[in-house]
């Protein structure tokens, strides 16, 4: 029983590290899903069939850019992405929306910032806010169609 309690309380532990001090929260609904119409891509994180998504990408061919929706917490200027250990801050335009919980957030960036490299490369990819981290990994399937919009994107 020992045992057991000090390899839970060890799991536990390196869970808590790797949140690196934020509270975690993960959709285990959710999943990434890809639109693409030919001219324009979108990479949207959420449950299937809602309204309901954490994150949105979205590029046109080979344009090299990549445009970000989320939510912030509130006083938070930018959104932070991470994946793995790169870590990116996208500038843009917060203002306020009545279908998000928060504050809503609008920003363009290159695809080649690190986080997004590290997302298209991993699967890994979180938000990382003030207080809480929003962890939105890409599995099984999910991970081609990552790939794929990044291809997409890509100039």
């Amino acid at each position: 029983m020992l045992k057991i309690f000090a390899i839970w309380t060890t799991v536990v532990g390196l869970g808590l590290l790797n949140a690196c001090a934020h509270k975690v929260e993960q959709a285990d609904a959710a999943s990434w899903h890809l639109f693409n119409d030919g001219a324009t891509a979108k990479l949207a994180y959420g449950p299937p069939n809602t309204d309901a998504v954490g994150l949105m990408m979205e590029c046109g061919k080979a344009q090299g850019l990549v445009t970000v929706y989320g939510d912030v917490e509130p006083g938070q200027a930018a959104l932070t992405l991470a994946s793995g250990r790169s870590v990116s801050d996208l500038r843009g335009r917060t203002y306020s929306d009545q279908l998000s919980p928060g504050v809503a957030f609008e920003g363009e960036a290159p695809v080649t910032i690190d986080a997004l490299r590290g997302f298209a490369r991993t699967g890994k990819l979180s938000i990382i806010g003030q207080k809480s981290a929003k962890v939105m990994p890409a599995r099984g399937d999910d991970r081609a169609d990552v790939r794929k919009f990044f291809d997409f994107c890509q100039a």
